[in-house]
């Protein structure tokens, strides 16, 4: 199961849960739409950027581009 932020619809590098909604979001996306609407984006209750709970997760490694993949040309 992979963590989707429900503001932008891709993987979070930071991935916060709200504990109202119990939705995941990325956590410089919705601090900033907490600073502009001060609730949560599901649930519509009042929500406070201390309040949300960061989610520990392993470093995401990206994945090397094809040309470092390749077996090269004999």
């Amino acid at each position: 199961m992979a963590l989707v932020c429900a503001l932008t619809n891709e993987v979070p590098e930071t991935p916060v849960v709200s504990p109202h909604s119990g939705a995941v979001f990325e956590k410089r996306v919705i601090e900033k739409y907490l600073l502009e609407n001060g609730c949560d984006p599901i649930s519509g209750k009042e929500l406070k950027p201390e309040e949300l709970i960061e989610i520990k997760t392993p470093a995401v490694v990206k994945p090397k581009p094809p040309s470092a993949t390749s077996i090269p040309a004999t």
